[in-house]
């Protein structure tokens, strides 16, 4: 009898035949279902996941990936990204080998949905379930609206124009809510007529984009004189760092009556990286041998994770003033040196 409920216990514990178990599924965008409910975040669920798996013996990983039926251009889908993030992480966390943790493009369906699944050694692949056919997916081109130069004068035509990407053939319907459009309605550029005008909110439609997409952009441009934002960023590696300074030189060697402005920030938790981030910038001036009278280097306090914001000053246009998000009162000392 004893032997019996052994042998029975055996066959629950691990079953004769091998299955593959669905762990989650998911909206890659989902939103909480009631007011009280907390996000769930993708790293909350990928976590959980791999807890779970480092439980498992042997096991083999199937990350299940529909693309939304109406999606953005690009060589990833969100799900698609993700269930690649994921089998890095889960590499990375656990001892399964890359060859045990498989990656499905399962087909489309009316959003992003990312499927967690655990299977055996020998155990197949889970069924895919889309609901609609590859035909059925539509992609949506990206917009982007943008000034060409700068607009320093509100007395000359402002000229804006429009990109699609991937291109696309298309007539363009502009509007704007004040000034008036002088020239280009219908075409990817327009000229306006800015004169006394401050900003002016620019949106364009492109007609030939699918309803079912975003067809309409609006961006907000400030007209006439005023510093000009190049680049800003928080915590970055000091490799990106040195590029991004050194596309802002090359940017302000096109401008020569112009002046640059560097704005530092801290970092909250390291008080003296304010201090340290304003001696690198200097240093790097003087390592790229360029003229440190033409780059205004301005401290302006601190954020969580430090920063800075890059701007041109055009001629006889004010330093724009700092930023900061966190209160110095917020900042903690620096810990005193022993000895």
């Amino acid at each position: 009898m004893k032997t019996g409920l052994l042998i029975l216990a055996i066959a629950t514990a691990f079953p004769l035949t091998a299955q593959t178990l669905k762990f989650d599924s998911f909206l890659t965008q989902e939103s909480p279902g009631f007011f009280f409910d907390r996000k769930i975040t993708f790293k909350d669920r990928l976590d959980r996941f791999v807890r779970q798996l480092k439980k498992e013996r042997r096991p083999k990983v199937y990350l299940v990936h529909y693309r939304a039926r109406v999606a953005k251009s690009g060589p990833y889908g969100d799900s698609e990204r993700r269930a690649e993030v994921a089998k890095w992480e889960i590499t990375g966390r656990t001892k399964i080998d890359p060859e045990n943790v498989v990656v499905i493009n399962a087909g489309i369906r009316e959003a992003d949905t990312l499927e967690f699944w655990i299977g055996r050694r020998n155990s197949g692949p889970p069924e895919i379930t889309p609901t609609f056919s590859n035909t059925d997916a539509i992609t949506c081109p990206s917009i982007y609206l943008f000034e060409q130069g700068f607009n320093l004068s509100n007395s000359e035509p402002g000229v804006f124009s429009v990109q699609i990407y991937p291109k696309t053939d298309s007539r363009f319907s502009w509007n704007v809510d004040q000034g008036r459009i002088v020239e280009g309605q219908g075409t990817d550029t327009i000229k306006v007529d800015v004169n006394g005008l401050k900003k002016i909110t620019v949106t364009v439609v492109g007609e030939a984009i699918p309803n079912a997409c975003g067809r309409e952009t609006t961006e907000v441009f400030g007209i006439g004189m005023r510093p000009i934002l190049i680049d800003e960023f928080g915590g970055i590696p000091e490799s990106d760092m040195r590029g991004r300074l050194d596309s802002f030189f090359s940017e302000l060697s096109q401008h020569p009556n112009f002046l640059g402005q560097i704005i530092v920030y801290g970092r909250r938790s390291t008080p003296r990286s304010l201090d340290m981030l304003s001696r690198y910038l200097t240093n790097h001036l003087t390592f790229r041998n360029f003229p440190k009278g033409r780059i205004v280097i301005t401290k302006g306090g601190y954020r969580e994770l430090g920063g800075m914001e890059i701007y041109l000053l055009p001629p006889g246009v004010e330093q724009k003033k700092p930023r900061a998000s966190v209160d110095t009162n917020f900042v903690p000392a620096e810990p005193k040196k022993k000895g």
